[in-house]
């Protein structure tokens, strides 16, 4: 399997168990960003942003998208959801999506 691909899914699986710590919260894509660095994972927005979106499309994320009026920008916030805590739990599988224990 090429090495991108492996790294692609790893991360997806750090995403989905981030979230799963702060559910039933939701958690900001910044804030997720600096978990990552904190675990010496070092990635750029734009990849955590394009993953989250491949899971929000399987159905593990929910995202929403928050203006903040004092800064003119947005927000974006992501969720697991209850299939994507199946997908960690172990209850479904994804054959897109490796879930180690």
């Amino acid at each position: 399997m090429d090495y991108k691909v492996i790294q692609q899914k790893r991360l997806r699986e750090y995403i989905l168990k981030g979230t799963r710590q702060m559910h039933p919260e939701s958690i900001s894509i910044d804030v997720l960003q600096k978990l990552l660095v904190s675990a010496g994972r070092h990635i750029p927005i734009e990849t955590i942003m394009s993953n989250v979106r491949y899971l929000e499309e399987k159905g593990y994320l929910s995202v929403k998208e928050v203006k903040i009026p004092f800064i003119g920008g947005t927000e974006v916030f992501i969720k697991i959801t209850v299939e994507g805590i199946d997908l960690l739990e172990g209850s479904i599988q994804d054959k897109a999506l490796n879930m180690e224990e």
